[in-house]
């Protein structure tokens, strides 16, 4: 691997382009002190409430802030959440084209955080398909933005963006201008990703693909190659949460240690892994050598609020986690 600086200087400046499902993450924190009256669930006495873009837009942050040019497209409603994520990507810096659709409300995650301790989270979502017209007003935005990009990202949540007809023509259309394409996976059919250049699946997304293959994923080495094989992919990171990460390329296989061991919230740390991973194809680096960035990254992102983390984090945390500079 270059040395982490080089690596840096070299994602600087490459152009990525996100498409996927965008979603509001709203937290309410306070204290509790006594159980209800009227059931038995504790009162939260509400102190203070915030909000971040995520999904898709967790990896445009991440990009961003590693000095990257970022478009990120998507879906959201003609609601204040939709209207609060596109100002905060704008506030990064970020170029969107958000399809607004009446009909349907931006994926909001509300939870509820009571003495530091996670109580409850209350989910608004739709995840059909997005209707014809929005769909292909969102491919006629992509044309537009692929004809530029050094890499592309796919963002699927399931929420209704990434349907197979559009992830498929997402990959034809960067493979036929040699933009490499990595997928945040969640359909459990690798297939359905076919021909992208590497895929970031987390441990049960991961166990999903290895059952529809008919393999096993207390294997990863072994089931990673025929994952890759059968589908088409040059790579496979697989986050594994506490335990690392693992990467598959070709015959090359590699487990990378977790490098934060007291992570403060997970959440957004498999966007970040791909979010560093396309920009470090886009730059010519080896998927190892881009997943040794995006271990860095996500031992920074897992312990604090904010999915942005910039060279000087990366160099800082280097020396904090021993990697070398």
């Amino acid at each position: 691997m270059p040395d982490l600086r080089s690596a840096l200087r070299a994602v600087a400046g490459r152009r990525l382009v996100v498409v996927g499902d965008l979603i509001l993450d709203a937290f309410t924190h306070g204290t509790v002190e006594r159980m209800s009256p009227e059931a038995p669930v504790p009162v939260l006495r509400q102190e203070r409430t915030r909000q971040r873009a995520s999904g898709a837009a967790a990896a445009a942050q991440a990009a961003a802030a590693l000095g990257a040019r970022v478009e990120v497209l998507g879906a959201v409603g003609e609601d204040e959440e939709g209207r609060l994520i596109g100002e905060l990507l704008g506030r990064a810096g970020i170029r969107t084209g958000l399809i607004r659709t009446p009909d349907r409300p931006t994926t909001l995650k509300t939870r509820m955080v009571g003495n530091g301790q996670h109580l409850l989270r209350v989910d608004r979502e739709t995840t059909t398909a997005l209707p014809p017209p929005y769909a292909r007003r969102l491919r006629e935005l992509l044309r537009a933005a692929l004809d530029t990009a050094d890499a592309v990202l796919i963002s699927d949540y399931a929420k209704g963006v990434c349907a197979p007809d559009l992830i498929r023509s997402v990959i034809d259309a960067a493979r036929a201008r040699s933009a490499p394409v990595v997928v945040d996976p969640k359909s459990p059919d690798p297939r359905v990703y076919a021909g992208a250049t590497a895929v970031t699946p987390n441990q049960r997304e991961f166990a999903a693909f290895c059952a529809s293959l008919g393999c096993s994923a207390d294997t990863p080495h072994r089931s990673g190659r025929r994952l890759c094989a059968a589908a088409g992919f040059s790579a496979l990171l697989i986050t594994r949460a506490a335990d690392g990460m693992t990467v598959v390329a070709g015959e090359h296989v590699e487990d990378l240690p977790a490098l934060n061991q007291e992570p403060v919230d997970v959440a957004g740390a498999g966007d970040v892994a791909a979010a560093v991973l396309a920009l470090s194809l886009a730059a010519g680096l080896t998927p190892s050598d881009g997943a040794r960035l995006a271990s860095v990254a996500c031992g920074l992102v897992v312990g604090r609020w904010e999915y942005a983390v910039t060279p000087a984090d990366m160099c800082e945390g280097a020396r904090r986690f021993g990697v070398p500079l």
